[in-house]
């Protein structure tokens, strides 16, 4: 048996307080829609959020965001997509989310107690709503807020990549879960079987429900083909309204992506203007950095009243950017506060863009190659290179993979778990190198850039790497990701890629530590150490990876450090 359902969602009870509507789309089909109104009538600005996760459901907290709104003088419509809980139509992600989001603007527009202005926010595929809502180029649309999100989000939701990158797990995950029919059943699913695609296929047949977009995730396995859901209305050359663009630094799923987005926009000329930045320390379902570790029975999925503020601290900063574009009361950020973010375990900045300006670069060399692969410590990230080059080796073992140190739900509510990650490094497949000890706080801001020379006696290799926070008690905890897929790699050349961007204060006696590993599974793919496709190799084989250290060009890590930090920060 390769998977046993946890838990069985079906529609929660209506909000008493909403009044309830189906809203008919141009074929017909017809949504559930929630309206929640201000307790002053008249015509408002409106807030529109569309998703498949249940509007009525304590997860969503909508009745709760709705508070927020209503203060404001905002009505918010909430409303189920095509295919789940109360809304009709078949269940396949994205393939409508375009035209029905016009479709349901239009409607909001004819109603009564609507100015005929509409702002979009939605979390996680919410958020990818929010971009279907944009590049539907409906007129209402004044501004929007994608908060833990990316404009390609389908990327790997309906396809996997696999040719170009690492291919997550992630989304045919979502497809069995999420997506099978109106409701939401959570799995475990045993991910060892091989070939992988069975894994999912079996499930499909267990449960007794074919998600509709199953065949064509599996036709896109198979070529690599990557899908878009927006057909000529890409959002990088449609939008132009404001939109706030919201990333969390502890959202390794979503929330690179958003902020990949952000900087393609800035970095795109004429309308770049439009476009704000708003990045905290928290993770996917919001929860903070600030808050960790929670008391016993305080963590918002558990407590109801801190899972109400969670959405109100979601709903308050949205409301405000979309007041003045609904209502024209207020003003969005002035440019030199174009862009606010949370630095981990300091506080909240403003800048005009992303990075800031005044960011240094300082260079971490991967040293002491003999004792890399020796206990936890590893080797040392320092500050000048070994002068003789050595080399690490490890095997890439595909039936023994380095595992994920969290699972898939854990990877959405990743502060919930915040794992420590100290005995990965005593792994024989996981590379490790630590700095000294910080004298003074070293604030982290932006992207740090992984330059290695390595090699496999595979067609290729994947290539791991997680940036840790070594506290004086030993404990290792992750500050930032990142992954690579090498073709024929060759020792002689340096191969840069990034990690994902964070702000964060490494605190004075705390250190950095690198993991370098081939594996991460199941949050990803494994490689099979062939060069067949990843989702139906059936046979593995060993890999003899390495690492060039020291000489000329030597591996190192780049660090992007924020000017507060002093001199005795930056030398570690």
């Amino acid at each position: 048996m390769t998977f046993e359902i946890l838990e069985h969602v079906t529609a929660a009870e209506p909000v008493a307080r909403a009044e309830q509507s189906m809203v008919r789309m141009r074929d017909g089909v017809r949504l559930a829609t929630d309206v929640y109104l201000p307790p002053v009538p008249g015509r408002h600005g409106v807030v529109l959020i569309r998703g498949p996760y249940d509007k009525n459901s304590r997860y969503q907290g909508l009745a709760d965001m709705a508070e927020v709104f209503n203060d404001r003088g905002l009505v918010l419509v909430a409303q189920d997509v095509r295919g789940k809980f109360r809304s009709e139509g078949v269940t396949h992600p994205y393939v409508s989310d375009v035209a029905d989001a016009y479709d349901t603007l239009d409607w909001i527009i004819g109603q009564s107690w609507s100015n005929g202005s509409v702002g979009l926010v939605g979390v996680s595929y919410l958020g990818f709503t929010v971009w279907a809502g944009i590049a539907s180029g409906h007129p209402a649309v004044k501004g929007a807020v994608p908060q833990g999100t990316g404009v390609n989000m389908a990327r790997h939701h309906l396809g996997s990549p696999w040719r170009q990158d690492p291919a997550p797990l992630l989304g045919a995950d979502d497809l069995l879960q999420i997506w099978a029919d109106n409701d939401i059943r959570y799995l475990s699913i045993d991910y060892t079987r091989a070939p992988l695609i069975d894994t999912f296929e079996e499930a499909a047949r267990s449960i007794g429900v074919r998600p509709p977009a199953l065949d064509d995730y599996f036709r896109r396995v198979r070529t690599g083909d990557v899908f878009n859901p927006y057909g000529d209305r890409h959002p990088y050359w449609t939008t132009n309204v404001p939109v706030l663009h919201w990333s969390n630094w502890f959202d390794p799923g979503l929330g690179p992506e958003g902020l990949h987005d952000f900087r393609y926009f800035r970095g795109a000329g004429g309308r770049r203007g439009l476009h704000y930045l708003r990045a905290e320390s928290a993770d996917h379902g919001g929860v903070r950095l600030e808050d960790i570790p929670y008391a016993d029975q305080q963590h918002p999925w558990v407590n109801d009243a801190e899972h109400t503020q969670v959405q109100y601290r979601q709903a308050i900063d949205a409301a405000d950017f979309l007041l003045p574009l609904l209502t024209g009361r207020g003003s969005l950020p002035s440019p030199s506060q174009r862009v606010r973010w949370h630095t981990g375990h300091a506080g909240w900045r403003t800048a005009e863009d992303w990075p800031p300006a005044g960011v240094v670069h300082r260079n971490l060399f991967l040293s002491a190659a003999d004792s890399a692969l020796d206990g936890s410590e590893g080797g040392a990230l320092s500050h000048h290179p070994d002068t003789e080059r050595a080399t690490v080796s490890w095997e890439h073992d595909p039936a023994s993979p380095v595992p994920s140190s969290v699972t898939h739900d854990e990877w959405w509510t990743f502060l919930a778990s915040y794992p420590d990650e100290r005995d990965f490094g005593s792994r024989s497949d996981v590379v490790t190198f630590t700095s000294e000890p910080t004298p003074t706080a070293l604030d982290i801001a932006g992207n740090a850039v992984l330059n290695v020379r390595a090699a496999t006696s595979g067609p290729s290799m994947h290539l791991f790497a997680k940036l840790l926070d070594v506290a004086p008690d030993g404990s290792a905890r992750p500050v930032s990701h990142g992954r690579t897929l090498l073709e024929r790699p060759d020792l002689e050349d340096l191969i840069s890629f990034e990690l994902d961007a964070v702000a964060y204060r490494v605190r004075p006696g705390h250190r950095l530590r690198l993991h370098l590993a081939s594996s991460d599974y199941p949050l990803w793919v494994r490689h099979p150490g062939t060069d067949e496709n990843p989702w139906h190799a059936e046979l593995f084989e060993v890999n003899h990876q390495r690492l060039l250290l020291g000489g000329l060009d030597a591996s190192h890590l780049r660090l992007p450090i924020y000017p507060d930090s002093g001199d005795e920060g930056l030398r570690l």
